[in-house]
């Protein structure tokens, strides 16, 4: 069995060397992979492109205004001419640059536009959408740089609002510290109002116009009777004149009292006498009545000025209760008054301690978290020194499916066309163990071709390997066996090396579009990415990113191997019952 083996992998090795088809697909075609994608992927992806760009008028410039008063200004040529991605061709209107984009002028175009000072710029990044990758990589360039732009603007003007913000913090604090004053002030007021109130509470002009009148009732009673009084007086003082001139006449009538011949008065006995006492008496009476109705009058005439003064205060009184009456309104109307606004002020208060708190906390960040609170960094999981380690696992795997299908298909049919077969079979050797020296032979010959590509790989591009040797023999030696059996299996479907050929890429490019090489998976249709683990080209690839560059156990592997095993067994069952 082991002669037999390595039979087999002389038998390969040799219909290698002896054909310059062979020999290409083993030694050249390798080498002419990892240069193309080592020298396209040495170091970093260049993503430089062009963009037509048109900025309507009013977009470029923002001056200060009076709806503006924070002045900023933007021009977007110099700041998109800042970023190294991207190479300014300038458009002079929107149709232009899609124009431009539309012959291919330009990789994209940008128009930029402002309606009015109170409305955010508006973008329009313009993509020739018939090619879906440039597409992606315009889309995210323009919109990186563009989104860069935008943060730089809105931290500018968020740094100008934090700065007058910051700046009103101490007059804010002065102007709470004047309300709180005043609030103090208000409330004395508001309690000498309260006093005032009670004071005015207390006043009753209706009781006072009731006393007044009471007095003035008194008053008269006693003014009438002074008049009586001073009316019985002159009754008095008539009764004694009246008294006086009937003594005299009594004294004529009973001749107590006469005139004689010659004229001259004369009294009797002792009649002269009485006249003169009765006299005296009604004199010393008539002198007492006349200073009593003196007296009389003079409290009549002051009765008469203290009711004529009741009666003056009496009106004064009902003008004043109107005016008090008024002035209770007055005052109440002042209290509410003075509640509402110190309501309003209380309010106000607490609005400007809200304001200052907010100060105080806007403080506490910059403008720039202000402007964009969240920055996104990256960090790799897998140090990788450059690109073409990337992508050396899809070599790998598109090396290993061309090179693998082609020269076992192709040396299959050669085969064929000798009867190599009907001579084997004259051997003492099973059918089975002459497709195992089959896979043995080509799994030798495609281990050559890993070397190659290793080999060029890390001399040539620096590619960074993390895997053990075994467990990249062993992935690189499952993906060459899965390709090597569908090589058998077309192998033994056709019946000349143009049939191969064109089996192999009717299978390649299917397994290449649906790998994710030109398209992400995840963006394909959920169907279609069911397909992925069916696909041994991807199964390939992730196969030799997880053992050569991240180092992982074929453990973490299972499904792909699981995959890679599957197409090798239905490969070689195929086969098995077609030729061998």
């Amino acid at each position: 069995m082991f002669s037999g083996t390595i039979e087999g992998i002389k038998k390969e090795l040799l219909f290698v060397m002896s054909r310059r088809t062979t020999l290409f697909l083993v030694i050249f075609f390798p080498l002419l992979t990892i240069m193309t994608f080592g020298s396209i992927y040495s170091t970093t992806l260049s993503q430089s492109v062009s963009m037509a760009i048109f900025i309507d008028e009013g977009a470029n410039f923002v001056e200060q205004s009076a709806t503006n008063p924070l002045g900023y200004k933007v021009d977007f040529l110099q700041e998109i001419a800042k970023s190294p991605n991207i190479r300014i061709i300038e458009a002079n209107s929107e149709d232009e640059a899609r124009q431009k984009v539309l012959q291919n002028e330009v990789d994209g175009g940008i128009v930029i536009s402002k309606p009015s000072s109170r409305e955010p710029y508006r973008v329009n990044i313009i993509l020739d959408n018939t090619d879906f990758v440039q597409a992606a990589v315009i889309r995210s360039t323009a919109a990186y740089t563009i989104d860069s732009l935008s943060n730089r603007i809105s931290v500018a003007i968020i740094q100008k609002i934090w700065e007058k913000m910051v700046s009103q913090e101490w007059k804010m604090h002065e102007q709470l510290e004047r309300v709180d004053s005043f609030l103090i002030e208000f409330g004395k007021t508001k309690e000498m109002t309260s006093e005032i109130e009670q004071r005015a509470g207390s006043i009753n002009v209706g009781e006072i116009r009731q006393i007044i009148a009471d007095q003035n009732r008194g008053l008269a009673n006693m003014r009438s009777q002074l008049v009586q009084s001073r009316a019985s007086i002159d009754s008095q003082h008539k009764l004694l004149q009246d008294f006086k001139s009937t003594f005299t006449n009594s004294l004529y009538m009973n001749g107590l009292k006469y005139t004689d011949a010659n004229g001259n008065l004369r009294y009797t006995l002792g009649a002269q006498s009485m006249e003169m006492i009765v006299d005296s008496y009604i004199f010393n009476l008539s002198s007492n009545v006349s200073a009593q109705k003196s007296t009389y009058d003079d409290a009549i005439a002051k009765m008469d000025s203290a009711i004529a003064t009741m009666g003056k205060l009496d009106r004064e009184l009902s003008d004043s209760q109107e005016y008090v009456s008024s002035f209770k309104t007055f005052i109440a109307d002042a209290k509410k008054l003075q509640t509402s606004i110190e309501r309003d002020i209380r309010e106000s208060r607490a609005m400007l301690a809200d304001a200052l708190e907010t100060i105080r906390g806007i403080k506490e960040y910059s403008p720039e978290f202000l402007a964009k609170p969240a920055t996104i960094s990256y960090t790799d999981s897998v140090k990788i020194s450059n690109l073409s380690t990337e992508f050396f696992p899809t070599v790998i795997a598109l090396v290993a499916m061309f090179t693998g299908v082609l020269l076992t298909a192709i040396s299959l049919i050669s085969e064929k066309r000798q009867n190599v077969m009907a001579r084997l079979r004259t051997m003492p050797v099973s059918r089975a163990g002459l497709i195992v020296q089959k896979v043995i032979g080509s799994l030798a010959v495609l281990f050559v071709v890993q070397l190659v590509l290793l080999g060029a790989g890390i001399v040539g591009f620096g590619i960074q390997l993390n895997g053990g040797i075994m467990g990249t023999l062993v992935s690189t030696m499952l993906i060459s066996l899965c390709f090597i059996t569908l090589g058998l299996l077309i192998g033994s479907l056709t019946s000349n090396e143009p049939s191969a050929i064109l089996a192999t890429l009717v299978l390649a490019l299917p397994l290449i579009f649906l790998s994710g090489l030109f398209v992400p998976i995840e963006l394909m249709p959920s169907g279609i990415q069911m397909l992925k683990y069916l696909n041994p080209l991807s199964a390939g690839s992730v196969l030799a990113t997880n053992t050569l560059i991240k180092g992982l156990s074929l453990f973490y592997s299972i499904k792909e191997i699981v995959c890679l095993l599957a197409t090798s067994a239905v490969s070689l069952l195929v086969a098995y019952i077609k030729y061998f």
